[in-house]
This record gives C-alpha cells, structure tokens and sequence, in this order.
C-alpha cells in the first residue's frame, strides 16, 4: 500500500517521541501498511460483488452468483473485441427483461 510519505514522516516522529527503536517504528509503519492494504482488498472484493449482483439482477451474492458470474464474463470476454460485445450494452440490456423472464 502507498502510504504519504508525510504519513509515515508522522509515524517516525510520533515513534521517537514514545521512544521506540528504529526497528520498532520501521515495523509499525509496516503494520499500517498492511493493515491498509488488507482494509482495501476486502472493501474492494465487497463492493465488486456488489456491483456483478446489481448488474445482474440477483437479491443476494453467494458461490452460485460467483460461479454464473465468473462464466459470463468468460464467456462475454471471448466475444468481445473486432465488432465483438460491448459489456455496457449487455448488462444495460438485462434491465429491460421482466422479471418473468429474467
């Protein structure tokens, strides 16, 4: 994870006032890295899920949602390109099915 280098000046400094080693604050600021990088990837995944469910119409996300998703966009990324599909246009086309249909 990028973290400001003012942020991590801030870490150092905060670090030699509560008198840690070099060591110990070099290990804190990777601690916070971590953490940031792992907030993200999960609130990233989360929100993804989130979108693939709304752009296909599903209530909930679970295993199957994920199986038919990962299917249809191999399916959709084998097709698109030259003329091929344009991902806008089909997932805009799905809310125009009745709910009979879909």
């Amino acid at each position: 994870a990028g973290l400001a280098p003012s942020f991590i000046e801030l870490v150092q400094l905060v670090g030699t006032e509560e008198g840690l080693t070099k060591a110990e604050r070099d290990a804190a600021v990777e601690e916070i890295k971590q953490a940031v990088q792992m907030g993200y990837v999960d609130t990233f995944h989360a929100k993804h899920d989130d979108n693939c469910r709304a752009k296909l119409g599903l209530a909930a996300w679970d295993d199957d949602a994920q199986e038919l998703w990962d299917g249809l966009f191999k399916l959709m990324a084998s097709r698109c390109g030259g003329g091929g599909l344009d991902f806008t246009i089909f997932f805009r086309s799905l809310s125009d099915a009745k709910p009979a249909e879909a």
